[in-house]
């Protein structure tokens, strides 16, 4: 696993997620925290685009649960802090967006 990228504001605000999105590679993984999980509203262009990538994509459960977002999308592995923790030393790098 290459690199995985923190992501915690929301995809609705400025253009962080797009500039994400060009930089991501096979083998890297997304993790979804804060209000960036409001990327995983049903229907949203956010959604659509991280689903064609060819990577992981991960949720904070608990930032999930806090903005009533649906734990249980295709494609979407829901983890709890301590599954965070390990994720950040599994991946070579870890790079947090903001």
């Amino acid at each position: 696993m290459n690199t995985l990228h923190l992501l915690n504001k929301s995809p609705f605000l400025g253009n962080t997620f797009d500039t994400v999105l060009a930089f991501i590679h096979e083998h890297d993984g997304i993790l979804l925290t804060g209000d960036a999980v409001y990327a995983l509203q049903p229907n949203t262009v956010f959604l659509m685009k991280m689903k064609q990538l060819p990577v992981t994509i991960y949720a904070l459960n608990e930032d999930m649960a806090a903005r009533a977002i649906d734990s249980t999308l295709d494609n979407i592995k829901t983890v709890d802090y301590s599954a965070f923790v390990r994720l950040c030393t599994e991946y070579k790098k870890v790079v947090t967006w903001s």
